[in-house]
This record gives structure tokens, sequence and C-alpha cells, in this order.
């Protein structure tokens, strides 16, 4: 039979009173303390026991006077097994035994720096996390500018998004670490008593889903970055066997077609974008670049196909606009500006942006992007 073993524990400095319960519950199944670390503590076998166990904030104090704090307590029946981290864990089997404090006076000395640190730490902590979430949020703001569907679709993925849900976890479990510790000391305060009981099964079900919570954030983070690498490839065109959600240079222009110098591929994938293909292709002063989202909903589309419009708009204010109700097409958006054309549609759940530098019309080409739109639902 294994003489060791870890347990999760109720992880809620400012409730004393639970984590006293849940010792004496343990040694009543015969565990007793040995160390104890951040969310676990390690126990070892021994014969159950009836008893008091007494949590006492460390203090400032030299080795001797360690000692004879510990002699008294000893002579007074309180054995001391383990310490956590800014407590001192005591036993007592004596049911006669006094207690450690007798005093509302000494008590409250004992654990009123106690009580202020936890309080300095779980407000600077809360403090720290909203500081993160606003710099988080002005970073996002700064860098997409307007372009929040863009932003969404292309890199928000499901780890971001899990990510950014989990700073108001923590942000709310940090405001109920602080409502609690300024909670029990104002208990002290004014009963001059702190309880030696509490919902210790209720705060470790809480410490539970706090681990559990930063493990999965770890690990959504570590995929957040991770991901795009992994879901996205360049290839050279000519390499690609499978079609192509385009209409082709050599289609476009069969002159320019025909001696293209460059050409590339980039596929990635998201959580909100399926599919997401960027071809371009040059030759000489002709250049083509589509990209073409299918998106998971079709009002996303629709809010993707409004953003590129408006962007393609500023970017080109001088070109000849014209919005046009076409079979094939929900909507659809077509500039020329001398040597230069720019196509903006939607269909369902697909959107398709297409610009042309040395290509005056695309007009003639609907029907074709009208079938890409079809064929790539």
């Amino acid at each position: 039979m294994k003489q060791t073993r870890r347990f999760l524990m109720p992880v809620e400095g400012w409730d004393p009173g639970a984590m006293e319960e849940w010792l004496v519950y343990q040694a009543a199944r015969g565990w007793m303390p040995v160390s104890f670390g951040v969310w676990y503590a390690k126990f070892r076998r021994s014969q159950p026991r009836t008893c008091r166990a007494r949590l006492e904030p460390l203090r400032e104090e030299d080795n001797q006077a360690q000692a004879a704090r510990k002699e008294l307590y000893e002579d007074l029946g309180w054995t001391s097994p383990a310490d956590m981290t800014d407590y001192r864990v005591w036993y007592c089997a004596d049911p006669d035994a006094p207690e450690l404090y007798t005093d509302p006076e000494s008590l409250s000395w004992a654990w009123k720096k106690q009580l202020r640190r936890d309080r300095w730490n779980a407000g600077g902590t809360l403090v720290l996390l909203g500081i993160q979430m606003l710099a988080a949020m002005a970073v996002l703001m700064w860098s997409a500018g307007r372009n929040w569907v863009d932003l969404l679709v292309h890199y928000l993925d499901l780890p971001w998004l899990f990510v950014l849900a989990a700073v108001p976890f923590f942000l709310c479990m940090m405001a109920l670490r602080l409502r609690g510790t300024i909670r029990t000391g104002r208990r002290l305060k004014r009963d001059g008593t702190l309880p030696h009981t509490g919902p210790w099964r209720k705060n470790r079900r809480r410490t539970a889903l706090l681990v559990g919570g930063t493990w999965i954030f770890l690990v959504m983070l570590v995929l957040a970055v991770l991901l795009p690498k992994v879901t996205a490839r360049s290839i050279d065109l000519d390499a690609l066997g499978e079609p192509l959600p385009c209409v082709s240079l050599s289609a476009l222009d069969a002159a320019a077609g025909s001696g293209a110098e460059r050409s590339s591929v980039q596929i990635k994938s998201t959580f909100l974008a399926p599919e997401y293909v960027q071809i371009m292709e040059s030759a000489g002063e002709v250049r083509v670049n589509t990209r073409f989202d299918r998106l998971r909903f079709a009002s996303l589309a629709r809010a993707l196909y409004g953003e590129q419009l408006e962007d393609a708009r500023k970017s080109n204010p001088r070109g000849a606009w014209s919005v046009l109700d076409r079979p094939g097409f929900d909507r659809l958006a077509l500039m020329t500006e001398e040597d230069r054309s720019i196509l903006v549609a939607c269909r369902d759940r697909t959107v398709l942006y297409v610009y042309a530098d040395g290509i005056d019309d695309l007009s003639a080409h609907l029907d074709d992007y009208a079938a890409i739109l079809e064929k790539f639902q």
C-alpha cells in the first residue's frame, strides 16, 4: 500500500477555517501532511485520529524565538509536521488543550500582517491582469486599425479566442480572492475570532477549476503561437495539382500568362475560415493577387466583403467604382483605374478579392468568378 500521496488543496488563504477543516478531515482518514506546494500537498499514511488543526501565519523572528515558541506550543500539546507557504500547520489531539491564541488581541496581531499581505497580493495581481488586458486590447486596436473582421477571421483562431476569454476568468478569480481576504479581515476586526470550519469542498472545486483552467490556458497559448505555422503553407503554383479558386493570369491576359515569371500559393486554415487561399502571379508589369475565403458563417462573409471593399476604396480613391447586381453573386463591386482593376465579391460563405495590376478590366470574366464562388462553397 502506498505510504505517501498527493492531494489537491482547497487553496484559499483568506479562508483558513476551510483549510483547517480539510486538514482535520484528512487526519481522520489517516493522512498527515509532509509538505505543501502551490496547489497540491504531500501526505504520509498514519493512524486515523481525531484532532484539531490550526494555521498560524509565519512570523519574522530569529531562530531562537522560533524554537522557544515551538517548545511552548509543544508543551501545550500542539505539534507542527509541516509549513504551508506563509503558514505553519499545527495539530493537537488533546481536546482539553488550550488554543494557540486565547485572546482576540493576540489573534488579531498574529493575522493582521498576513491578511494585509494577502490583500496586496490579490489586489496587485488584479490590477496587473487588468493592465495586461487593456494593453492587449490597445495592441489589437493599433495593429488591426478598423480591420476587425480580418483580424478575427485570419488571426484569432480558437486557441487565441480561448486565451482572450481566459483573462476575464482569472480577473474574476482574483476579485473573489480579494473580496474574501477583505471579509476575513473585517470579521477578525469585528468579532476578534476566526472560524475553524469552512466550505473546503467548494474551495477545492474552485482550485480544481483554477488548475485546469491554467493548464488549458498554457496549452492553448502554445497552440495559438504554433498553429499558424502548422496550418499555413506556401508552395509554387506549378507544383500544386489541386484546382484553385482563381482565374489564372493566362486566362486574364494570354500574352502575359504565357511568360509568367513568378507564381506562388499560400494556403491557411483557421477556426472561422476553414479555407483561406492567396494566389499571386506576375509577368513583367502584370500582376494578379487573388484572395479567397471560405468562412463558417455567411454573416462573416458579408462583413469581410464590406471591410475589404472599404479598404480597397480608401486605397484607390481615384478609381471608378461600380456596385453590380448580377446572378451568381450576393454582392459584387468592380473598380477600374488606368491599368489597374479590382474585384470584390461574395456569395453565401465565400469571399473573393482580386487585385490586377496591368489589366484594366475584369468584367469580361464575371461568369468565371461566379463559377468559382459556386464551386468552392
